[in-house]
């Protein structure tokens, strides 16, 4: 997993995708300070793979809090429903303010653009999931 802090001399990953259906292509712009962007990795679907998961996304989460980001962005591919059940149960939102769906322009999946929501963890829910992730 990687996090990645704004800072006045970098770009979120969210700030890099380009907005769908918007022409000439436009981008989302992160006006806040103190928040990051967090990129998963895949793991293996066993029982081992679930443990390494857990275990990343429990550290993950401490960092942000000892961090103490008032709110971290992600993205995740709209054809993964299943993503996003997981998001969604541990606390993610979707975004309201960056709502319309981003994609990069490189990136296919079986021959079709990928899609991404965009969405939102706030600290009280990362306060949640700490606690919840034992």
């Amino acid at each position: 997993m990687r996090i990645v802090e704004k800072k006045p001399n970098n770009f979120l990953p969210v700030e890099m995708a380009v907005i769908y259906g918007s022409n000439p292509q436009k981008r989302y712009v992160v006006p806040e300070e103190n928040v990051a962007d967090w990129n998963s990795v895949a793991f293996l679907r066993t029982i081992m793979g679930g443990k390494a998961a857990t275990m990343n996304f429990k550290m993950v989460v401490n960092y942000c809090l000892q961090k103490n980001f008032s709110k971290i962005y992600g993205m995740y591919h709209q054809k993964l429903a299943s993503i996003e059940r997981i998001y969604l149960s541990a606390g993610a939102e979707l975004s309201k303010h960056f709502s319309k769906p981003v994609f990069f322009p490189e990136d296919y999946f079986n021959q079709e653009l990928v899609l991404l929501n965009i969405i939102e963890i706030n600290k009280t829910s990362l306060q949640k999931i700490s606690v919840n992730l034992v």
